[in-house]
Parts: structure tokens; sequence; C-alpha cells
């Protein structure tokens, strides 16, 4: 298996190419609007200007300017972290389910590759290479982001001085989020990949229908909303990983920096299990499956 990985991999970037392409093409954006915005006339001449000329002017102290640029590198990468959780759920739902759609499954069998290493390979790609990818895109698109901003007389304007130090956190912060945000949303992944395996259409509505009717009839019959609660604390990463019933207790999340806390939340390694149980799930089903 860990010869044919490689090769099942790159087969899977050159099918689903909006694995990177979408990133890339939202970061192109971001950029775009970012040198656009930055025409602005900012001299010092005696013509009016949209902006005011200098920091004081909008009450920026110099030691807040660190601040003030890592929240200029988080709205750069938002969009791009946005478009992930897009890529990762349109992915996850039709990895499995194309192969079937376009019979190319048959070929695929034809080769002396195992439906474990398929399934693997597809979800390296959705848990591992897509998120790298877009952290990949993102950290040029800072690097660049910053150079616009110090041509275009941003620095001046709203305190977006390049600080390396500061990038360099942003960076590192973003990458521990990447990685325990894909950890969190495992079993979701998992489920999505079990579904495309077994649906025979509509795998999106089949993903969403199920638990909606399910939290409804709860709802509705024992006015509770137990399973609407579950799901909002798995799709609330951020504040769920860190803040959740089994999170870690204040001291452990005080200590640890940033993102690390969620590591702490025991639903964090629970939800792993389940996405393995999916995982599971779809190798026996593609495996036997009769109508491809």
């Amino acid at each position: 298996m860990t010869h044919q990985l490689p090769t099942l991999i790159r087969r899977e970037l050159w099918e689903h190419r909006a694995l990177w392409i979408a990133p890339v093409a939202v970061a192109a954006c971001v950029l775009t609007l970012i040198a656009i915005i930055g025409q602005f006339n900012v001299t010092n001449d005696t013509s009016p200007t949209f902006w005011p000329q200098d920091l004081e002017g909008l009450g920026i102290p110099r030691d807040k300017r660190q601040g003030v640029f890592a929240i200029g590198l988080w709205s750069v990468t938002a969009p791009l972290y946005l478009t992930l959780l897009f890529v990762m759920w349109a992915y996850a739902t039709d990895c499995l389910y194309a192969e079937r759609r376009d019979r190319s499954i048959l070929f695929w069998r034809s080769m002396p590759v195992s439906d474990a290493a398929t399934v693997i390979a597809k979800l390296i790609v959705v848990t591992v290479i897509a998120p790298l990818i877009v952290w990949l895109v993102s950290l040029g698109a800072t690097l660049i982001a910053g150079g616009i901003w110090s041509l275009r007389g941003w620095a001046h304007l709203f305190g977006l001085e390049w600080n390396t130090l500061t990038w360099a956190r942003v960076q590192l912060v973003q990458l521990l989020g990447i990685i325990e945000g894909t950890l969190w949303y495992a079993p979701i992944v998992g489920y999505l990949m079990l579904l495309s395996v077994w649906a025979r259409r509509a795998v999106s509505l089949w993903a969403l229908l199920p638990p909606i009717l399910a939290g409804l009839l709860e709802l509705s019959a024992f006015h509770t909303h137990y399973i609407f609660a579950v799901i909002w604390y798995r799709l609330l990463w951020w504040s769920a990983a860190t803040t959740g019933p089994h999170a870690a207790p204040a001291s452990a999340a005080h200590s640890a920096a940033g993102p690390l806390a969620g590591f702490y939340n025991v639903d964090l390694w629970l939800g792993l299990a389940l996405a393995a149980a999916f995982v599971y799930g779809a190798i026996r089903i593609r495996r036997y499956r009769d109508d491809s």
C-alpha cells in the first residue's frame, strides 16, 4: 500500500483539480481587492485625501501595530479557510460516488489496487493534502499582501507594517489550527465518505436530510433538541474544541498556546474513533457494492 498511495494521491489531484484551483482563485481575488483598495491617494499634498495621513489620526499607537498587522493577515486568510470547508465537503461527498457514476471504478478494479488503499488515499487527500495546499496558498498570499500594503502606504494608514516575527507566529498558529480543525471535523468527513460510497445519487441531500429530519422529529416528539445540539457542537470547531463540555480545564487551556488547547478535548479523540469506523464502513461497502 505504501507504494500505491503516492500514485493514488496524484490521481486524485489530477481528477479533482478544484482542490488547488479554488484556493488559488480565491487568493487571487483577495489580493486583487487589496491592490485596488490600496490605490487611494496617500500623498501629503494639499489635495483632499480619503484616508488620514498618519496612525495618530486613527488613534493607533505604535506599540499596537503588531496586533493590527496580525489582524490584517487573518483577514487575508479567512476567505481561504472558508473555501477549504467547501472544498472538503464537495470532495468528500463526490470522491467515491463519482467513480461509480462514470464507471471508472471498473478500470481501477482491474488494477492491483485494494479498496482499502483507494479509500485511504482519498482520506489523506481530503484531510492532509487539501488543508496543506490551502495553508501554503495562504502563506504566499500573506507575503504578497504584506508587499502590497508596503507599496501602497497602508503601513502609514492602519499600522499594517511588516513584522516577520508576527507573520511567522500567525502562520504557526494557523497551521496548528488546521491540524486541530481537520481532526475535529474528521467524523464529518468520514460520514460524508460513507454516504459517497453508499448513496446511488444526491449524496449531499442524503448528508443533510437525515440529521435534519431526526432533529425535527425529536423536537416535535420530545420537545428536546439534543440532536441539533450535537450537530452544532461538532460544526463549531473553535468554541467547541476549547470550551465544550469535555474541553481542557481552565489551567490546561490557559497554559496551551492558542489552538493547542483543543487537543485536550476528549471529544476530539472520540470523534477520530467514530471517523475510523465510518472509513472502515466505506471500505467494506466499496468492496461489495453491487451497482458498480
